[in-house]
């Protein structure tokens, strides 16, 4: 058996309509071109999930279901050599009365998924667009916290939420502080460079991405689970020379 040096990356913002999710199956898509990784999706609504695999499956495997019975194989799907998927499901709106009672719930993932952690290179987690516990939990597991944020006033909000709660985390469970890296998303021409450095200057020395352009009609491509070259390109680009491969 092979066992990895793994990279957990939180992909966050608490304003949704950002590019989280997209952000999150485009990585996954190029890191497993050369690596294996685990794409997590912690956020109930399921979109990432639904991009690679028919809701059906997403009944019968998923997230809430591995945290509840502690068998991965049998909760992950396998989209490709390199790629596997643990869904969501809209029961996940029920973590928090599940594990309510559960001493350290806010380190459940990282007793959960520890032990199968190994198996990958990187392990990616798609998370909702609140502070719920699952927000808490993926937060606590991050190597990287990975922000996409366009610039308007709530997409800024959000990233100053997401700082101040690393920041109470980092002090309440004596964890290392992750690394922080901000990814401009959905700019269409011309955008505020000034505006865009004093949210970087929210967060202690971040990585600041190089932007990803606006591209029309991704949806379309989503809900025929195409992958958009363009696009797909846009974000090598912006991730060149962060992940090795």
């Amino acid at each position: 058996m092979i066992f990895y040096v793994f990279m957990v990356i939180s992909i966050a913002n608490l304003k949704g309509g950002v590019g989280k999710t997209i952000t999150s199956i485009y990585l996954s898509l190029l890191l497993s071109e050369f690596k294996k990784v685990l794409l997590v999706d912690v956020d109930k609504q399921a979109n990432a999930s639904k991009y690679f695999v028919e809701l059906s499956e997403i009944k019968k495997k998923n997230l809430l279901n591995f945290l509840k019975t502690k068998k991965f194989k049998q909760n992950t799907i396998k989209v490709t050599n390199n790629l596997t998927l643990l869904p969501a499901t809209l029961q996940l709106a029920q973590f928090g009365e599940h594990f309510s009672s559960v001493y350290g719930k806010e380190q459940l993932f990282k007793l959960r998924l520890s032990p199968t952690l190994t198996n990958f290179n990187y392990v990616i987690l798609d998370n909702p667009p609140d502070l719920s516990m699952l927000n808490v939990n993926s937060l606590i597991i991050s190597d990287i916290v990975l922000i996409p944020i366009n610039i308007e006033e709530w997409a800024v909000d959000g990233a100053r939420s997401i700082r101040d709660n690393l920041n109470e985390l980092v002090q309440t469970f004596d964890i290392k502080k992750p690394q922080i890296y901000i990814l401009p998303t959905m700019i269409q021409n011309r955008y505020d460079k000034k505006q865009l450095k004093e949210v970087s200057e929210f967060f202690d020395k971040p990585t600041l991405l190089d932007p990803i352009k606006y591209i029309t009609n991704l949806e379309k491509y989503k809900k025929e689970r195409k992958v958009n070259k363009k696009l797909l390109e846009n974000y090598k680009k912006s991730f060149r020379g962060v992940f090795d491969g």
